[in-house]
């Protein structure tokens, strides 16, 4: 259960967890009702056009790039902004790795001794510098 709460909270692209300023959980106006980062999503609407939502693959109708016109995910903010920032395994540690292979931001714990040992992780800050 923690985990997919934690899944939830973080964006499905940069695997960033979702905040009330550059990250902001925005709809996605397709069929489905996907959620991405605000950060994320300007950058997909900005690389083609029409938008085509990168889960399912439906053109999504967009008159500009103007990514306000894309609602925020309210119910998914006001369980972000209760703060999920650590280790929902281990409350006294930051979530400051990202696992390459389970795509889940880690503590240092969970890679030494967890469920993650072995696997291929990266610094979170590094791999935030990849998205940009």
């Amino acid at each position: 259960m923690e985990s997919q709460l934690f899944l939830l909270c973080t964006c499905p692209i940069c695997y960033n967890p979702y905040d009330a300023k550059e990250r902001l959980p925005r709809l996605i106006t397709c069929n489905e009702g996907h959620t991405m980062c605000s950060t994320c999503l300007s950058i997909q609407v900005n690389m083609s056009y029409p938008f085509v939502c990168p889960f399912d693959k439906q053109i999504v109708i967009s008159v500009d790039t103007n990514i306000s016109r894309f609602p925020i995910n309210r119910a998914l903010l006001d369980i972000v902004e209760e703060g999920h920032t650590n280790c929902t395994a281990h409350i006294d540690k930051k979530l400051d790795l990202v696992c390459r292979e389970c795509k889940l931001q880690i503590c240092d714990r969970c890679e030494r001794k967890g469920p993650h040992q072995g696997h291929k992780v990266s610094v979170l800050e590094d791999a935030l510098g990849e998205t940009k």
